[in-house]
């Protein structure tokens, strides 16, 4: 798995960020606030997946499902291709995965950081 550091910066750290883009990456944000969306996303990173697929993966009923998913498609995050009778959906860009992952490395150094001062709690505890 890539770390954040991996991935190019568009543009310099070092300049202010607009008011607008960071309206923007907030709205990004708050649509990946959710935890179905989440693992939609998630899902989607293994590739196209149908909704009855999708289904199967999440354990979220269709109506639930089909709610996150227009969220997704709205916010641009994912796109969908009708075959037949279903729809397939997939990440609109490689790059939203970029961020599913970055997230869950966040999500681990917190984890890792929070066991050690456990750790440190119990010994001190039991001294």
């Amino acid at each position: 798995m890539s770390t954040p550091s991996d991935t190019p910066v568009p543009e310099a750290m070092s300049e202010a960020m607009s008011e607008a883009m960071s309206e923007a990456m907030s709205e990004l944000f708050r649509v990946l606030g959710h935890r179905v969306r989440v693992q939609v996303l998630y899902a989607l990173g293994e590739g196209p997946a149908s909704v009855r697929e999708l289904q199967a993966q999440t354990h979220v009923d269709g109506s639930r499902l089909s709610q996150q998913l227009a969220v997704l498609r709205r916010a641009g995050l994912i796109s969908a291709r009708r075959r037949g009778r279903s729809i397939d959906y997939a990440l609109s860009t490689p790059e939203v995965i970029g961020l599913v992952q970055a997230a869950r490395w966040v999500v681990n150094r917190r984890a890792v950081g929070q066991e050690r001062l456990l750790a440190q709690l119990q010994t001190e505890r039991a001294s």
